[in-house]
């Protein structure tokens, strides 16, 4: 109560000032004359201009606010779009690679990685060996795709070269076409695979290993296309997206009879 009367105290000029604009006011417009009239009839007409530009302002404000609420909606909206584009593409690729498994005649076994070698994307040794029944030359992949393929084996480890070892080859073809050619790492996830220049490629399609060789069976998962060359020629060159994340590399399984399997049919 002392807080408001000093609050009072210290501002009363204001207070009376504003309580005889006030009683102003009000005797002014209690007064019926025929000038008190016209005044009122002008300061209605007045009121309403301003008010109307009140509302004109308001709602340009408006328009503005949600034309910004649209735009930061829209960014969602795509970013979402996106990401729901990516998912269903990785879960198509997914979906693909357990089919893969669940209908393959092969043989899996599931190691993990303990050591990379100094390169760090040309080897890697796993905790699978020949008592496991690994050998030379087998397919290593992960549930995204290929990795690469054994290049020795002791009785419980192995050693694994990675496809993105600059001197790793391996026969691939577009998925469901027989569009062939030979895949090679280039840089930051991606490899190159020269094919006949007259091939029908497209950005999306799905690569594939080929069974030539007899080391890999047909249908490992290796990657996506996102560009090609487009000039004619005798060969064009597509970059492949590959589908293993190295850096996030740890379980992978090794198909122990693809030649058992090849040599039997």
């Amino acid at each position: 109560m002392e807080r408001i009367i000093k609050f009072f105290l210290v501002y009363k000029t204001f207070f009376v000032f504003l309580l005889c604009i006030i009683l102003s006011t009000s005797l002014i417009f209690s007064n019926q004359t025929e000038q008190i009239l016209t005044l009122r009839l002008m300061f209605a007409d007045f009121s309403s201009k301003i008010t109307q530009k009140l509302s004109w302002f308001s709602l340009i404000f408006s328009a503005l606010e949600e034309n910004e609420r649209l735009k930061v909606e829209n960014i969602r909206l795509s970013f979402e779009n996106a990401l729901l584009t990516d998912l269903k593409n990785e879960n198509d690729h997914l979906h693909d690679l357990l089919e893969y498994k669940k209908n393959s005649p092969f043989d899996f076994k599931t190691g993990q990685i303990v050591h990379w070698s100094p390169t760090f994307l040309s080897t890697v040794t796993i905790n699978l060996g020949q008592g496991d029944g690994v050998k030379k030359n087998d397919p290593v992949i992960t549930n995204d795709g290929l990795v690469g393929k054994i290049i020795e084996a002791s009785n419980n480890s192995a050693l694994c070269q990675l496809l993105t070892d600059v001197s790793f080859r391996v026969s691939a073809q577009l998925k469901n076409s027989d569009i062939v050619g030979f895949l090679k790492y280039k840089e930051d996830d991606k490899a190159v695979i020269d094919i006949r220049g007259s091939a029908e490629v497209f950005v999306g399609d799905t690569v594939v290993t080929t069974s030539h060789g007899n080391i890999y069976p047909y249908g490992i998962p290796i990657g996506t296309v996102i560009d090609f060359t487009r000039e004619p020629g005798l060969f064009k060159t597509a970059t492949v997206k590959l589908f293993v994340d190295y850096d996030q590399l740890r379980d992978v399984s090794v198909i122990t009879n693809v030649n058992s399997f090849i040599n039997k049919n």
